[in-house]
């Protein structure tokens, strides 16, 4: 097999959509990396083409990406993407042959869950198809993937989702840290696949304070089932998102179903900041909690199961400190450097 790096000065394109990421900061972390021999560039499409908020205007950022993937492909030996919205565009077209290998970093549904005949499945199936490596942040997905699809098995990876400080922290708006001071209080947000209605049903009507943070297009299904302890907030900025992680006691991290695997930032955030996580029991939980260890798992939409952990972290300071220690334990193998460690197994891998 012919290593690519064998060559001097292999080329590779970074491309994300990132908000609020200093492109030199990227490129730090590319090029200071121990993979000699790679000569990387970045290219962030929110920061570089991003106008505003919305759905329309990230689907023109997310164009904009493939346009620019396009347009020089030529120049690069490798494409890694990591917005898989950018990598399922750029294979939906007929006649896009490139010398380039394309990566994508895959947050989809397990194929083996997606309903038959779905634009979802569809994505999938063109990626599989014409990228050359599709990596998941979940070992139970990948192999769900291989084993559904096993004429593709040896185009799917996984690995752990990185930690990235995209954010400032000394910008944060910290306002309290002690969690006695914090009065026990419980973050849920993010916006794929959450399950907000069990963690309203786990808490409401309590006096315990929760936080949720969701987008302006969620519908709550049981409006009143809202107490008055909950606050929801909606399309806030990711320094606020930040913020109110940090001054939160609790991280609830309710996903729909089994076979989700969305929320590792949110996993990576919190581990590293050293806050108690209670979530769902799935693909996507798996390969970064293990239960009673580094964090609390409970079964899907058993909003029974997540009151009763928070109950029990809050009377057992032993399990709340063993939990916190042992995820930043954890979250110290979720660096980027290992990121690219495998990105580089995956170029090595034959064409």
């Amino acid at each position: 097999m012919n290593s690519s790096r064998d060559n001097k000065d292999t080329k590779n394109l970074f491309v994300v959509d990132w908000k609020n990421t200093p492109e030199q900061g990227v490129d730090a972390l590319l090029n200071n990396a121990n993979l000699p021999g790679y000569n990387w560039s970045f290219y962030n499409c929110l920061e570089k083409n991003y106008a505003g908020n919305g759905v329309v205007n990230r689907y023109i950022a997310y164009l904009s990406a493939v346009l620019h993937v396009i347009k020089n492909k030529k120049k690069y030996d490798n494409i890694i993407i990591w917005q898989p919205m950018i990598g399922f565009i750029l294979c939906l077209l007929p006649r896009f042959y490139s010398r380039p290998k394309i990566i994508i970093t895959s947050i989809l549904y397990s194929p083996g869950r997606v309903k038959k005949g779905s634009f979802r499945l569809f994505l999938l199936k063109q990626a599989l198809k014409k990228a050359d490596a599709l990596l998941y942040f979940s070992d139970g997905m990948a192999e769900d993937v291989r084993t559904v699809y096993p004429q593709y098995a040896k185009k799917v990876f996984s690995t752990y989702m990185p930690v990235i400080d995209s954010v400032d922290e000394a910008a944060l708006h910290l306002t309290l840290s002690n969690p006695k001071e914090k009065n026990n209080m419980v973050f849920s947000g993010g916006l794929s696949d959450r399950d907000f209605e069990t963690v309203i049903r786990a808490f409401t009507n309590t006096d315990i304070p929760v936080t949720i943070v969701c987008t302006k297009l969620h519908v709550f299904k049981n409006p009143s089932l809202i107490s008055s302890n909950f606050t929801i907030l909606r399309s806030v900025s990711e320094i606020e998102y930040h913020s109110l992680v940090l001054a939160s006691s609790f991280v609830v991290i309710a996903l729909e179903n089994e076979y989700s695997s969305c929320g590792q930032l949110l996993f990576a955030f919190s581990m590293k900041n050293g806050i108690p996580i209670i979530a769902t029991d799935c693909y996507g939980t798996r390969d970064y909690i293990t239960n009673n260890e580094n964090g609390i798992l409970v079964p899907v939409k058993d909003d029974r199961a997540i009151f009763n952990a928070y109950s029990n972290l809050v009377k057992d300071d032993a399990l709340r400190e063993k939990l916190i220690e042992r995820s930043k334990k954890k979250c110290a193998q979720m660096t980027f450097d290992n990121y690219l460690q495998k990105i580089d197994l995956v170029i090595q891998q034959p064409k």
